[in-house]
């Protein structure tokens, strides 16, 4: 099973989905078989990854709720709230805003109770995309600021330049120019520094 698994992962990073999701159903079939709740939980979230990367939004969101329910089951709470976030991720792509948020709020809640400074980053700066998209530049603000914070203590370059490129997108549609300058700034300096010449 993980050797099926690890096959499909190759194929995902090499752009191969249909690959991807052939190995991965047989990694499911078997973790199945094994009684592995965990892995086969990973494999149908690792699925729906693949489905949301191809626009394909409702295979995305059945296979995101199918890694929720045994994540529920199995009480891993860390999981849900990844499993919430995706779900919510597809919710926004979809322009589904209110759906997007419920989802988000409830792994920002998980993300604060296991005390998971990475993860609450990512529903931070999710919370943050989504209130920006519905036009609330003050509140996208206080969620991206809280996520930079965590960001900065965590030291993850690229998260950090990433999140300081959404804050200046913000303080530009406030028309506070100095402030979008300066983000923007920090985010060349921290591309150039960690040699992504994509972000820049």
């Amino acid at each position: 099973a993980a050797a099926n698994c690890n096959i499909g992962i190759i194929y995902y990073f090499q752009g191969n989905y249909s690959g991807a999701i052939e190995y991965y159903n047989l990694a499911q079939k078997e973790m199945l078989e094994l009684g592995d709740k965990t892995g086969v939980a990973n494999s149908y979230n690792n699925t729906g990854i693949i489905y949301l990367k191809k626009g394909e939004y409702p295979l995305a969101l059945e296979y995101f709720f199918k890694a929720l329910k045994i994540r529920e089951e199995c009480g891993d709470k860390n999981g849900m709230a990844a499993a919430y976030n995706n779900i919510g991720r597809i919710y926004e792509k979809s322009g589904d805003n209110a759906k997007a948020k419920e989802q988000q709020f409830k792994a920002l809640k998980i993300n604060e109770q296991e005390d998971d400074p990475g993860s609450m980053a990512t529903t931070l700066g999710s919370l943050g995309s989504i209130f920006s998209k519905e036009g609330d530049f003050k509140k996208s603000l206080e969620f991206y600021l809280r996520a930079l914070e965590i960001r900065e203590k965590t030291g993850d370059r690229h998260a950090i330049a990433s999140t300081n490129g959404n804050i200046g997108v913000i303080y530009h549609e406030q028309k506070n120019y100095s402030n979008a300058l300066a983000h923007y700034q920090r985010t060349l300096e921290i591309m150039n520094e960690i040699g992504n010449k994509d972000g820049v």
